[in-house]
């Protein structure tokens, strides 16, 4: 198996990056390459997103240092202003 040292050294020594759940507080949506800020700096990018009409506000998928966890604040770089979100849990949606 080709990868058998890598995953071996994330084994013993963790993984760097993780993808979390983001979900912003409007309606629109983040989009997939769009930067993710914290306290100023860029932090990671969204790998996708979209806008949810069951919760009613922007989710996303992002790269991001493993050191952050569930409820830390972000903001997503938007063409115009930056956007408030959150890391939040996934799935978004539970039945």
């Amino acid at each position: 198996f080709l990868g058998k040292e890598a995953i071996k050294r994330q084994i013993d020594n963790g993984v760097d990056k993780k993808l979390y759940g983001i979900a912003t507080n409007g309606r629109r949506p983040p989009r997939s390459g769009q930067k993710v800020l914290h306290e100023g700096a860029e932090i990671g990018v969204i790998t996708s997103g979209n806008y949810s009409p069951i919760l009613g506000h922007g989710i996303a998928i992002a790269l991001l240092p493993a050191s952050y966890s569930i409820g830390d604040q972000l903001f997503i770089s938007g063409r115009k202003s930056e956007e408030e979100a959150i890391i939040a849990p996934m799935p978004f949606y539970k039945p």
